[in-house]
């Protein structure tokens, strides 16, 4: 009876252990702003409005998502270093996409994406900006900034469900994963244990379990079925579009930005 409990008491604690790794790997949003409004183009319950829909889909989809607004035209450089210094990113690549949207209306280009982390090696700027509505540079236009951050939610929401598709993991999935890696450990702490019950152990040869003289090999021949090669063309700089690539930061960062 005692070996029992001690049994399930294991799967409990191993239980446990899979889903506190689980709750301990999200990221706290608490400390971040998520918005950033240098132009102050916004109200104060515009940014609270704004900052709890970025704080929900970077729950959602696993990745910090920023938006910054700046009244003058920046570098790339400026505009990564805004998602850098402070603090944004998943996991140990930080992973999550900043857009930067410049509030100079002499400008044609006004709008800065970058991908960070994990979603810098993976995709290309260009896939997200394929996303945005037509109507995002009216919006920006007309100085309807709400209706703009809307545009960039869509946006970023339909390239990050597909891009979780083919890279990336949903909660369900997280949760799921943390499960079977509990009760991965805790089967293995049962065989264990299991293992140590058993008087009589296995033989380590298998011709221990074969009756002589009851096994006799006459023919054996190895054949060659066939080859399967699979072939799959490069993509080269010409055939890519976007940004100028995958590059590191200087806050030691890999982004990859472009703007449009």
């Amino acid at each position: 009876m005692k070996k029992i409990l001690s049994v399930i008491l294991v799967i409990a604690a191993v239980f446990s252990i899979g889903v506190f790794a689980f709750v301990s790997s999200a990221e706290d949003s608490s400390d971040k702003k998520y918005i950033h409004d240098d132009s102050d183009v916004l109200s104060d319950s515009e940014e609270a409005s704004v900052r709890q829909k970025l704080v929900d889909m970077s729950n959602k989809y696993g990745v910090d998502v920023v938006i910054a607004f700046v009244p003058e035209d920046l570098t790339d450089a400026e505009a990564e270093a805004i998602y850098d210094d402070n603090g944004y990113g998943t996991g140990g690549k930080r992973n999550g996409i900043i857009t930067v949207i410049i509030t100079d209306d002499s400008l044609q280009s006004n709008t800065v994406i970058s991908l960070c982390g994990a979603l810098s090696d993976n995709s290309e700027p260009y896939y997200v900006i394929s996303e945005f509505d037509y109507r995002y540079k009216d919006n920006l236009a007309n100085h309807d900034y709400m209706a703009a951050i809307d545009d960039c939610i869509k946006a970023e929401s339909a390239f990050l469900e597909k891009y979780n598709e083919e890279h990336g993991f949903h909660l369900a999935k997280k949760i799921i994963i943390s499960l079977l890696i509990g009760f991965a450990v805790a089967g293995i702490a049962v065989l264990v244990m299991k293992s140590k019950l058993k008087s009589v152990g296995r033989q380590t040869a298998a011709a221990s379990y074969v009756v002589p003289g009851s096994f006799n090999l006459v023919e054996s021949r190895d054949l060659f079925l066939y080859a399967n090669v699979s072939r799959t063309e490069r993509a080269s700089e010409s055939t890519r579009s976007g940004g100028g690539g995958s590059h590191t930061s200087s806050g030691g960062v890999s982004h990859n930005t472009s703007r449009f």
